[in-house]
């Protein structure tokens, strides 16, 4: 067995690097592990408008500070995420022909929006139109166009 002190200094600097290496990437893969656990806790949870970064972080028995740094590598927010997500099942549900019948209101507030005016903006900022008018065209497709179903 070689005792890595009497190597040459470039291989101590090798089995170094190799060593923050290997911990850097099980902390990696630890993270990964959390930011999908992440995942799975915001889409079970989506609905409920008081969703926040202090109830998942117990859930995932992390800090606050650690579930950010999960989200970090991915160039998205937690706070982002959430809200595009949201958004994301507003307008499936904005044009489905299972939710038709229930108003923008609704609709919102089942995705987890506690705010008609937030949902608006952000509604149309991520997709250039109004909620309304997406839900109105998704009405008119089931309708067809001499009004018959």
């Amino acid at each position: 067995m070689t005792n890595s002190l009497s190597l040459p200094p470039p291989s101590r600097i090798v089995l170094l690097g190799r060593a923050v290496l290997s911990r850097n990437g099980s902390a990696r893969g630890r993270s990964s592990a959390k930011l999908e656990e992440a995942h799975l806790f915001i889409a079970r949870h989506l609905s409920d408008y008081k969703l926040n970064p202090e109830r998942i972080a117990r859930a995932l028995c992390i800090s606050v500070r650690q579930l950010h740094l999960c989200f970090e590598p991915t160039g998205e927010s937690l706070g982002q995420y959430i809200r595009r997500r949201r958004l994301e099942e507003c307008r499936a549900m904005l044009e489905s022909p299972m939710t038709v019948q229930r108003s923008v209101m609704e609709i919102a507030f089942a995705c987890g929006f506690s705010s008609m005016p937030t949902f608006y903006r952000a509604f149309h900022h991520a997709y250039g139109a109004a909620p309304l008018a997406i839900h109105t065209a998704a009405m008119a497709r089931l309708v067809g166009p001499n009004g018959d179903q």
